[in-house]
């Protein structure tokens, strides 16, 4: 079985809203046949090739499948993540690629802009006070 096909069994029949973060028009393409009748395909990763949705416009129609382009900063979009993150219903360690203190922003910057050691996500991790919550 496709990677494809093992995903829309596990999800029975698809995914409800799917959100492409990368910005690569082959994860638009396999977004956009992962998503269930009725379902949401969001772009939010920003690419430049024009993504080929190969899919038959009556199944568009028929399944009133969306396709819905988001621009990922804005507050609501960030609370509604981190919601998802503290109910334990989105993992996103595995989308983090380094993890820096304040003092290292600089260096952070410098590797997102020269593309050094495979920069995805970088994050950077508040020192924790004595009673365990991060500082501001």
């Amino acid at each position: 079985m496709s990677v494809m096909g093992e995903v829309r069994a596990e999800l029975d029949g698809g995914a409800e809203v799917v959100v492409e973060c990368v910005g690569r028009s082959d994860t638009v393409t396999l977004g956009n046949w992962l998503i269930q009748p009725g379902g949401r395909l969001v772009l939010v990763g920003v690419g430049m090739e024009p993504p080929p949705i190969v899919f038959p416009q009556a199944l568009f129609t028929l399944g009133e499948y969306s396709v819905l382009g988001s621009f990922a900063s804005h507050v609501h979009d960030l609370e509604a993540v981190f919601d998802l993150v503290i109910q334990g219903r989105l993992d996103i360690d595995a989308s983090i690629s380094h993890r820096i203190g304040l003092e290292e922003v600089p260096a952070g910057y410098e590797r997102l802009r020269d593309y050094r050691d495979d920069p995805q996500r970088i994050v950077m991790v508040l020192p924790e006070t004595r009673s365990g919550s991060a500082t501001s």
